[in-house]
């Protein structure tokens, strides 16, 4: 995910993906919200639709993990569509979804994409807190 908005902002000179700034302006108006919101309510509710729903929907394991992987990095980004350069974004936004399906087809077990969700978001929102702070 990292390697990718690098590259994406390489090509596109500041350019930041419309979700990541709404998050943003967001965690500065609604800042203890907003750590619940993205790091326990999101990775909770997100894998229950995007990783065991679609999994119990389509049960070829390549074609579940692809499927679930684009629609999750779609829906992050479609969710605030503003340019033709946003459509980038749905390379990063996809790499941890594809990964976490994997995880639940691997596993068997919606707490293990689940935990590493918590775990992903909470680190996102707690440097998101640090460049708000100290920024």
């Amino acid at each position: 995910m990292v390697v990718s908005n690098i590259v994406i902002s390489l090509f596109f000179k500041g350019a930041n993906a419309n979700n990541e700034n709404t998050i943003r302006e967001l965690i500065g108006l609604y800042p203890l919200y907003m750590f619940f919101s993205v790091s326990i309510e999101a990775p909770f509710v997100e894998e229950l639709i995007f990783r065991q729903s679609i999994k119990n929907i389509f049960h070829n394991k390549w074609l579940f993990i692809i499927i679930s992987g684009l629609l999750f990095g779609s829906m992050h980004v479609f969710g605030d569509f503003k340019n033709i350069t946003d459509l980038l974004y749905i390379i990063p936004y996809s790499t941890p979804g594809i990964i976490f399906a994997y995880m639940l087809e691997d596993s068997d077990n919606i707490y293990v994409p689940m935990s590493f969700h918590f775990i992903h978001n909470g680190i996102l929102i707690s440097l998101q807190f640090i460049l708000l702070l100290f920024g």
